[in-house]
């Protein structure tokens, strides 16, 4: 017998059969041990396994019903399995406490758990069923889970995360969707068939999204469509992928390809292919008949085929009426016995009479568009589905439209064979009465002729005015693709007033997307239809040409005539007969490429969906990242403390508050300086990558308060503490602040409150994630340095102008300093023209500034008389950091500030100068483009003799200039 004090700490995890073995090997040597040991050995297991301290205690009360013996290990064993999953006995799945049981699908059972690190949230967990472990039910778990896992959209429940039990049963985290199936929303609700398509095109984006990250749902319903109302919003989320079927080459090995024969859904939404059991025929289009047996329901209130009508015919009926028997259409089924009752329109808004009014035309052929027994006759995706709601929404024609003559001829023949053979049999027999009887008819029609003949006229006129009404409604709707440029240019607008992307802009960001972007990419088809139609015009018109031509040479003709048909097919210009044509082509060809460029990977309708999910996450990450070492709570107290031991002294001048900063996670204490240092997260992070943002690391000061720069480093900011400085040079007293002999500006006490300034100068990798856009530098990555390396991501970004920071420190909060903070900062708290000293050799091992090495790439000047070891801009950081932490202020790269440049008299410059307060000029922010007003520059380059980066040094430039020398060290108001 083992002693249970001595058995191993954990549980063997490698299968939960063995897992619940191990465990009850345990409690079997627990239980051969003398009676009045057992409850203290009973303790020290459950304190050892708090994940099952339930269910120990039931095994405890029960030890006296399991005799010894040989079966006594596996009937523990047995009895531990079963009572795992009961709700009752489980208090936590890994870091998750368990709360409640929310409900079991095929595959697995649901629990709302609570998770309390690193952020307190409410979450589903999904964990697999006791006797599900076969290898087709766990592969079918782990496609659930990777499908949800490889979408990212605000209408589909994220995963959050995912693990295996201490008894080795595979388990996923997903976000707790609030809300209630989308039929019983809509009409507890109320909403009006408007609201209810709105909502509906909501789903619609969703499935597209997964479909085109090769996921289908196969069980789209209301119970999996859940809705909530935030803000008077509709929030739309798509639930369980429990039978999800993959489409992309990284999900397709893990498809559980179902038997032929079995179903797979839930029949009242099963499209005829799923219905048929042949997995080969399901693409994309099984889930948009789902989506039309929903929008069937939103709109009429009632099934295509009731569940009662369904069940009632067992699994062969079934299959026969999904596939063969043609549902009545919405506004038809609301008048039979099974349809919509006056409570169900009510509900809608409308009279009985009036809401099948309304569905009929336009509504019920786009149901039974998607509806359609053969995939081919539905709509090719979910984004046209919803974009012919949109084209009923604004009174425009829709694809949709009833069935032809011809297909619903072949319809009937082939759904009564037989009868159609008999009756063609029974026609022969007919023919020759037909005959006899053919000269009464010829004398009785006669009479009539000249009515009909009247009539017929009458027919084709009208025939003629409705065709012209047509063509001139098609003509309009073609001009009215113009209408994207303007809407092109409006999204782009109202882009400044979407930043940064933050929890106070999730509502406006979701908005401009629901109703601006996501329409606005929907125009791309059509303005691609609208050319294809134009281009048939332009090709008839070319080949008239071309046969006209060949007319005069017979024998050369067919040859011309094909090679001019095949130079039609791949040519992007033409040859219009109209000049409105022409002018259409022209611009829908601009229209199309702004479109592409608009929906693409680095478009901003993909940048907006960026900030959406940010926007969404950043507050969590920011008050509790899994990778931060310090609270916020700690950084604002030790802030507060100020005793030279926890956080430096020069923060009880000008006492500060510290509030948590959205989008900053608290570094530490910088162990020299003794200021505090904050990581801002969004630079770290490329959202093209697809990484988890809490999966960032947080960097540590080293111990001489050194922080490693890597290519992937964000933007350290240093909490530069409030205080009066002299501000300026003077040369004419020694023994004053601020004295150099060689410079004279004025000087003069100026105050400032605390601000964030950047440790380092923006880096070329930072730029690179913050702005999604190319590298704008002169010397980008990868350029030879001149000194045998190459340029890397940790160098300064440069050549870029004031407007291009401007925008790019805007778009996610920030902005640059003030000319008087960053002369605050640049000093240091010291009083020299440079911050390590009066004399140039101060600066060896400082600064990069012009040397003899790199006296060649200059414009002129005297070269420092030492070797800094860098002919063009070095990697941010690799010199000494001044008295406050801050690397590079001297050379490197000059730095971009807010302030337009006003004479060089400092006391002109602070007149009327907002120096008590941190916030930033908006007359400044809000110069166009073409302002020729200069803006000042300060710090001094690698080009450029030392004496042009003295703290005082002030410089200035055009905003609009670009050149390898320009830079820029963020700043950020404390908010």
């Amino acid at each position: 017998m083992s002693d249970p004090e001595k058995s191993p700490n954990t549980v063997p995890s490698a299968e939960g059969e063995t897992d619940m073995l191990a465990l009850a090997n345990r409690v079997a040597d627990i239980l051969d041990l003398p009676g009045e040991d057992q409850p203290s050995a009973f303790q020290r297991l459950r304190v050892e396994f708090p994940a099952h301290e339930n269910m120990l205690a039931r095994m405890e009360q029960a030890a006296v019903e399991i005799p010894p013996g040989p079966e006594r290990t596996a009937t523990i064993a047995a009895r531990m399995k079963t009572d795992a999953f009961d709700p009752a006995s489980i208090d936590r799945i890994g870091p998750y406490k368990i709360l409640d049981r929310l409900g079991a699908g095929g595959m697995g059972v649901v629990y709302l758990a609570e998770q309390k690190e690193p952020i307190r949230r409410r979450v589903a967990i999904k964990l697999i069923k006791p006797g599900m472990d076969s290898a087709q039910v766990l592969a079918r778990f782990g496609l659930e889970r990777q499908a949800l896992a490889v979408m990212s959209h605000p209408t589909i429940a994220k995963v959050l995360d995912a693990g295996t039990t201490e008894r080795g049963q595979p388990y996923f985290v997903m976000e707790c969707v609030d809300g209630i199936p989308i039929d019983d929303y809509c009409d507890q609700h109320r909403l009006s068939l408007g609201e209810r398509i709105g909502v509906f095109q909501q789903v619609c984006r969703g499935v597209q999204h997964a479909h085109q990250k090769g996921v289908l749902h196969r069980d789209l319903k209301p119970g999996n469509i859940l809705i909530s109302r935030k803000n008077d919003e509709h929030l739309v989320k798509i639930i369980d992928f429990g039978m999800a079927r993959a489409t992309n080459h990284q999900l397709v090995d893990h498809t559980i390809y179902t038997e032929q024969g079995q179903l797979i859904g839930t029949p009242e939404y099963m499209s005829p292919e799923q219905a048929g059991g042949n997995t080969g025929d399901i693409d994309t289009r099984t889930d948009i008949y789902s989506l039309g047996v929903l929008l069937y329901q939103m709109l009429s209130g009632a099934l295509p085929f009731t569940s009662v009508e369904l069940r009632k015919a067992g699994l062969m009926g079934i299959q026969r009426i999904i596939q063969e028997v043609e549902p009545d259409r919405p506004s038809t089924k609301i008048s039979t016995v099974d349809g919509c009752t006056t409570e169900e329109a009510q509900k809608r808004g409308l009279s009985l009479g009036a809401l099948q009014k309304h569905l009929r035309g336009d509504l019920d052929w786009i149901v039974m568009k998607a509806m359609a027994k053969e995939p081919e006759r539905r709509y090719e995706s979910a984004t046209d589905l919803a974009q012919d709601l949109r084209r009923y929404l604004e009174h425009e024609p829709v694809l949709a439209g009833p069935p032809s003559a011809v297909y619903r001829l072949s319809k009937m023949v082939r759904k009564y064979r037989v009868q159609v053979v008999a009756a063609a049999l029974v026609f022969v027999v007919l023919v020759a009465g037909i005959i006899t009887s053919w000269s009464f008819y010829r004398r009785a029609e006669g009479e009539t002729l000249a009515k009909e003949a009247e009539r017929k006229k009458a027919v084709e006129q009208e025939a003629i005015a409705r065709t012209q009404e047509g063509i001139a409604k098609a003509e309009n709707a073609r001009f009215n693709r113009l209408s994207v440029v303007v809407k092109l240019d409006a999204v782009a607008a109202a882009l400044k007033d979407l930043q940064p992307a933050w929890p106070d802009k999730e509502k406006s960001i979701q908005q401009w997307i629901d109703y601006k972007g996501e329409p606005l990419a929907d125009e791309l088809e059509l303005v691609r239809e609208t050319m294809r139609q134009l281009e048939t015009r332009g090709s008839r018109t070319e080949l008239a040409q071309a046969m006209e031509a060949a007319s005069a040479a017979p024998t050369e003709a067919k040859e011309k005539l094909a090679a001019r048909s095949a130079e039609l097919d791949e040519r992007r210009t033409w040859t219009f007969e109209e000049e409105t044509d022409a002018f259409l082509y022209n611009t829908m060809q601009e229209v199309e490429q702004r479109l592409v460029q608009f929906t693409g990977e680095t478009g901003v309708l993909t940048e907006m969906w960026f900030r959406l999910h940010w926007a969404q996450e950043i507050e969590a990450l920011t008050s509790g990242h899994p990778k931060a070492r310090v609270t916020w709570a700690a950084a604002a107290a030790a802030i507060a403390r100020a005793d030279g031991v926890v956080a430096s002294e020069l923060y009880a001048r000008r006492p500060v508050e510290l509030k948590q900063q959205t989008g900053l996670v608290p570094i530490g204490m910088n162990p020299k300086t003794l200021l505090w240092e904050f990581y801002h997260l969004r630079s770290a992070f490329d959202p093209r990558l697809g990484d988890d943002p809490r999966e960032i690391e947080i960097p540590a000061h080293q111990p001489d308060g050194r922080i490693e720069v890597g290519p992937d480093t964000g933007i350290v900011f240093v909490l530069i503490p409030g205080g009066t400085f002299t501000m300026g040079v003077q040369k004419t007293d020694p023994l004053g602040v601020n004295y150099d002999e060689q410079m004279d500006n004025g000087v003069r006490p100026v105050t400032l409150d605390s601000f964030f300034l950047a440790r380092h100068e923006l880096t070329q990798g930072q730029w690179v994630r913050l702005s999604l856009l190319e590298n704008p530098s002169r010397y980008p990555q990868g350029y030879a340095n001149f000194t045998g390396g190459k340029v890397d991501l940790r160098h300064p970004v440069e050549n870029a102008d004031w407007f291009m920071f401007r925008d790019l420190l805007q778009q996610h909060g920030l902005a640059f300093p003030l000319e008087a903070e960053w002369e605050y900062g640049c000093r240091g708290g010291s009083e020299t023209p440079w911050y390590p000293g009066g004399n140039i050799w101060h600066l060896e091992g400082h600064a990069n500034v012009l040397d003899e090495r790199g006296a060649g790439t200059s414009w002129g000047g005297r070269p420092a008389p030492f070797d800094d070891g860098h002919m063009i801009h070095a990697p941010v950081g690799s010199f000494m950091f001044n008295g406050f932490g801050l690397h590079d202020v001297h050379g490197n790269v000059a730095e971009w500030c807010l302030d337009l440049h006003s004479g060089r008299a400092i006391k002109k410059i602070l007149d009327n100068y907002p120096i008590n307060s941190v916030k930033k000029l908006s007359s400044a922010f809000g110069l166009t483009k073409g302002s020729s007003r200069n803006r000042i520059i300060r710090g001094g380059s690698f080009r450029v003799e030392a004496n042009h980066s003295k703290s005082a040094n002030r410089g200035s430039n055009a905003g609009t200039i670009r050149n390898s020398e320009g830079g820029c060290r963020p700043a950020r108001p404390h908010y």
